[in-house]
């Protein structure tokens, strides 16, 4: 199974501490879970619905496949 994580930077977050707080709470005490991609929409709303989030998009197609 692949694990996707979508993350906006919550109160100066770094994508890189979210992701550590995402793989220490769920990939790594999962079995067969791995990190296949990066997605991130720097300065794009997620509540604005008229905003086009490209990684977002990206995060949604890969999913699909």
């Amino acid at each position: 199974m692949d694990l996707r994580i979508f993350t906006e930077p919550q109160q100066g977050a770094t994508y890189d501490t979210l992701l550590t707080v995402a793989k220490d709470a769920y990939i790594h005490s999962q079995e067969n879970r791995r990190h296949v991609g990066h997605y991130e929409d720097v300065g794009l709303s997620g509540y604005d619905p008229n905003i086009y989030r490209p990684d977002f998009e990206r995060m949604l197609e890969d999913a699909r496949q």
